[in-house]
């Protein structure tokens, strides 16, 4: 008798059960993680190249996105002249680490990259340049480390996956030299090149993230960041590109 009271209160339990369930507010289940989604590996293994867990990661609309980050993202250009137009100043680029992948006649180059800017000092104030897309100078130094890091400011951190044998072989040997943005090889060798942003996301700013783009005063729960697809105009693949904005010291940027 007492087992048959114990089955039928767990039977009477599991329909509540399910009620209650159905009433919690879409707030209290936890938001979906993306670090399943293939776009992202590159950056998953920059964490657990470093030995880190993998923080927080969520997807987020383009349109919600906080300016100035918005405008640095939500738009299907190339990173790298519109980081010049923000920031009014040379692109350059530093390598972190890189790793090479080959397949029958078909080379990947996936490499952890910085791109920064020279900070204005008194007697070297910041470059104004001409700001169109295709006379932007995007200049860049080797995979030294800077000679000061208070002599340049951190812009962007990417992870990104280039597909070598989809590019001209004339653009191919700088890109795999690396001492040039990927970008601003594309548009001064002339490259044919078409933007479509696949993810937008939001990441939580760990330590690791805060040591490798060196930020300083700003104290930020997320970054923003997305996946840019770069292709050609028939829809050759030429890179994967992640790319995560360190916090922007302005008015708007108090997220």
């Amino acid at each position: 008798m007492l087992r048959l009271s114990i089955v039928l209160l767990g039977v009477l339990a599991v329909p509540l059960f399910l009620r209650l369930r159905r009433r919690l507010p879409p707030s209290a289940s936890a938001p979906a993680s993306l670090w399943h989604n293939r776009l992202l590996e590159p950056l998953k293994l920059f964490f657990v190249n470093n030995q880190q867990p993998l923080p927080l990661c969520e997807s987020v609309n383009g349109q919600d996105i906080p300016q100035p980050y918005q405008s640095l993202l939500f738009h299907q250009h190339n990173m790298t002249p519109t980081l010049h137009r923000f920031h009014q100043s040379s692109i350059h680029l530093r390598v972190l680490s890189r790793e090479f992948q080959h397949e029958e006649e078909k080379e990947w180059l996936t490499r952890w990259i910085l791109l920064h800017v020279e900070k204005p000092t008194k007697s070297q104030p910041s470059a104004t340049t001409d700001l169109e897309p295709r006379s932007c100078e995007a200049s860049a130094q080797s995979e030294k480390e800077p000679t000061s890091e208070h002599k340049h400011k951190t812009v962007e951190f990417a992870a990104i996956r280039i597909s070598i044998h989809n590019l001209p072989s004339e653009v191919a040997q700088p890109i795999r030299d690396g001492v040039r943005p990927f970008g601003s090889i594309l548009i001064e060798s002339g490259v044919r090149q078409e933007s479509h942003p696949a993810l937008f996301f939001k990441i939580a700013a760990d330590k690791l993230l805060k040591h490798t783009m060196r930020w300083e005063s700003l104290d930020p729960t997320y970054l923003y960041g997305r996946v840019n697809v770069i292709t050609t105009p028939d829809g050759k693949v030429l890179a994967e590109s992640i790319e995560v904005l360190p916090p922007i010291h302005t008015k708007q940027s108090r997220h």
